[in-house]
């Protein structure tokens, strides 16, 4: 009598998921995925800009101690190197940084401009000024950045 209800105990057990368990799963982490993939994509690209900003902030303050000492400001940017631990190379009058930040110096006013690249199209922008405080920004990333910026780029690069 026992093993007679110990083998209806085991058929009547419910093994794996219906077609429709599996399908709310699904959907459910189809919904968390959409809300999320942005957020990350988000967090990545002000990631993204704070790495330009900072080398921005190098240069400047490179500049600065440059034209402390000589009274001019480095218009090569080959002696600017190297500014960070990835890999750097010179194309013409540009550093490209990773792969992926285009460094330039501007040769008639005081001021740096970095561009984040993907397949070779610009993402953002940021100018920084030598002389003045705060950045220029373009791009959709500068959103994040209102508090520090200013919105002509003339401003920042123009000398005190």
């Amino acid at each position: 009598a026992v093993f007679k209800y110990m083998k209806n105990i085991n058929i009547k057990s419910k093994k794996g998921f219906n077609l429709l368990e599996i399908m709310i799963v699904v959907l459910i982490m189809g919904i968390l995925a959409g809300i999320a993939y942005p957020m990350y994509t988000k967090s990545i690209n002000k990631a993204r800009a704070l790495e330009a900003i900072n080398f921005l902030q190098i240069v400047q303050d490179k500049q600065g101690h440059h034209f402390t000492n000589k009274g001019s400001y480095i218009t090569d940017i080959s002696t600017l190197m190297p500014l960070s631990n990835s890999p750097e190379e010179l194309k013409d009058d540009t550093l490209v940084i990773n792969g992926k930040y285009y460094l330039t110096l501007s040769s008639t006013q005081p001021c740096a401009t970095v561009a984040y690249k993907k397949n070779n199209v610009e993402i953002f922008h940021f100018v920084i000024g030598y002389e003045t405080a705060g950045l220029a920004c373009s791009g959709e990333v500068c959103n994040n950045f209102t508090k520090v910026l200013d919105d002509n780029e003339d401003a920042v690069c123009s000398g005190s």
